[in-house]
């Protein structure tokens, strides 16, 4: 998702929505799996190669997009 900064304020990150189904209601299927794969890596690139990262990772976090895409969602708590 991205910021709609006039809609943001010091207190309030507002973002663009993201449409998906939730992993944790995600129908088993070779399409879920390659998703779980994708945020597996990526979260893993985070951790070592980025100066933050999601730190509440888990299926109600972790959106599949209409188009494939993978989506994460609710920064609440990050790592450094």
């Amino acid at each position: 998702p991205t910021p709609i900064p006039e809609l943001c304020s010091k207190d309030v990150l507002t973002m663009s929505r993201l449409d998906g189904q939730r992993l944790t209601d995600a129908t088993a299927s070779p399409e879920a799996a390659a998703s779980v794969a994708t945020v597996i890596r990526c979260w893993g690139r985070s951790v070592v190669e980025h100066d933050f990262f999601h730190a509440d990772l888990h299926g109600g976090n972790v959106l599949l997009l209409e188009d494939g895409r993978v989506g994460l969602i609710d920064f609440g708590i990050v790592g450094t």
